[in-house]
């Protein structure tokens, strides 16, 4: 099974207290956004097996 979102535009982006910043940002972005290593790491997985 896979579990995962994939963001479409439609929806109205909504951060919570949490957060600094929000945005949408390809998977080349990636590495250089400012976020933990394990979320990364997530998103790589997700990227790879979307490939598949």
């Amino acid at each position: 099974m896979s579990i995962g979102a994939t963001y479409v535009g439609d929806e109205d982006l909504v951060y919570s207290a949490e957060h600094k910043e929000l945005g949408v940002f390809s998977y080349d972005e990636m590495p250089d956004l400012h976020m933990p290593e394990p979320y990364k790491r997530t998103m790589q997985r997700w990227r790879e097996r979307q490939l598949t």
